[in-house]
């Protein structure tokens, strides 16, 4: 009974054991997601879309940032994100229907606060918040899965539709294993959220000739994202 004793205590102090993971941390993330377009004159056009489907993409970039303590650290970096929606779109007879598909690629630049129960122990809870800038840096629309390209008559990109920069809000929540004073892996739910127009709204075909290329009633296109983040970081100080 005693050995069985000994045994439970040394499995349990290296569970629990001391890592004061304070510092510069860098590392590298994976993030499947699904992610959402939302407008909301286009969620009221039942009559001609007929369904939203999600678009699953996977995002991944760099992480750096600082822990001050073995709580508390700010958390940075830069993700590459692609980001779309995918609308079944048909007739008012719904004899004919198409898959018009909208994709969005963005470079992200989170900074976050960033919160544990405790980096000195093997396994801790995180939980991140803050703001994100994004850039657009590619959008292609695609009928059917074939590429829509504007007409050469026209001299205008699909990118020039929608506004190049912008800032979300980011969260994550999920698990933080210390493998040593120096490692950790992290896996969380992470969400976010763009706080501004992503349509150009602005933009016209002609200035001379034509309004503008939106409806003036046309509300805010907003996109959503939510998926498991994996990371893996390795901590620089102590």
């Amino acid at each position: 009974m005693r050995h069985l004793f000994f045994l439970f205590m040394g499995i349990s102090l290296n569970f629990f054991s001391v890592f004061a993971q304070t510092g510069i941390e860098l590392g590298f993330r994976v993030l499947p997601q699904s992610t959402w377009l939302y407008n909301t004159n286009d969620y009221d056009a039942k009559i001609m879309v007929t369904d939203f489907l999600s678009s699953p993409k996977w995002a991944y970039g760099l992480n750096g940032g600082i822990n001050f303590s073995d709580k508390f650290g700010l958390q940075s970096g830069i993700m590459l994100s692609p980001q779309g929606q995918s609308y079944l779109i048909c007739s008012d007879t719904l004899v004919t229907c198409s898959n018009f598909e909208k994709r969005l690629s963005y470079f992200k630049v989170p900074v976050l606060l960033k919160f544990m129960t405790s980096s000195r122990n093997s396994l801790s809870l995180i939980h991140t918040i803050g703001l994100q800038y994004h850039r657009l840096i590619e959008a292609k629309h695609y009928d059917n899965g074939i590429l829509i390209n504007p007409p050469d008559s026209l001299s205008y990109q699909t990118i020039d539709l929608y506004t190049d920069k912008g800032w979300d809000i980011s969260t994550s929540l999920g698990l933080l294993i210390n493998t040593n004073e120096h490692m950790n892996i992290g896996i969380q739910l992470h969400i976010d959220y763009s706080l501004q127009d992503l349509e150009n709204k602005d933009f016209v075909l002609n200035p001379l000739s034509t309004p503008n290329y939106y409806p003036n009633n046309r509300t805010a296109l907003h996109y959503f994202t939510a998926g498991i983040q994996f990371e893996i970081n390795y901590i620089i100080g102590n």
